[in-house]
């Protein structure tokens, strides 16, 4: 059923208490279980996030064992500038209550984990690189198509989910990165797709919700 029918499916199927993902093409630290175990068994949260690594031809995954990893408590602010991805965190199952992948977009993580990070009361983060983020010249990061603009139809899911302050700033920082991938094509088709972000963001959210701070970014 394709990647996010299938993190569907161990959702409802889970009877553990926390959940994580780990995509099928990329590759995680031997010490990823055990360690990860160890910070449940020792510590109380609702999110855990960890650091990881983007290679494109490693034929292996390689970290320093020496290093202890260290972890910190944090806001969910600490990710509104940072890639929303599922797969660099571990979950309290009780904070997805009935929330699910939506089946059939791209960059669909964009569409639930700020939902996730947002119901998370503790979240603590581990300065600790654990996993491997394989990159391919196919893959949707590097494609040319306009697959990209499903990240409207995502926000726009979040944005109906939840009117709180740290989803409006997830809302506005998308439109920054929509508007630096946007410029990475062709001029005129670029020309183009910033009118139909503009034009999509003008009709789906209403300005006098978002702080002036959000509105005038620097």
């Amino acid at each position: 059923g394709g990647l996010y029918d299938a993190r569907n499916y161990g959702i409802r199927k889970s009877i553990g208490r926390y959940l994580a993902f780990i995509d099928s093409d990329d590759i995680v630290s031997e010490r990823f279980i055990p360690d990860l175990i160890q910070f449940i068994e020792s510590n109380s949260f609702d999110l855990l996030s960890f650091n990881y690594k983007k290679f494109v031809h490693k034929p292996q995954f390689e970290i320093d064992t020496s290093e202890q990893p260290k972890s910190r408590v944090v806001d969910k602010y600490f990710y509104v500038d940072k890639a929303l991805f599922a797969w660099n965190k571990v979950y309290s199952r009780k904070i997805f209550d009935n929330l699910y992948f939506t089946v059939g977009l791209y960059y669909e993580d964009v569409a639930l984990i700020p939902l996730l990070i947002d119901k998370a009361d503790v979240i603590r983060h581990i300065d600790f690189c654990y996993y491997g983020y394989r990159q391919r010249a196919s893959s949707i990061t590097y494609r040319t198509d306009d697959k990209y603009l499903d990240i409207l139809k995502s926000i726009s899911i979040i944005y109906n989910e939840s009117d709180s302050n740290f989803i409006k700033n997830i809302v506005m920082n998308q439109f920054f990165t929509l508007t630096f991938i946007t410029l990475r094509s062709p001029m005129p088709k670029a020309i183009d797709n910033l009118k139909k972000i503009s034009s999509f963001y003008k009709k789906n959210f209403i300005k006098e919700k978002f702080k002036p701070s959000l509105l005038s970014r620097q």
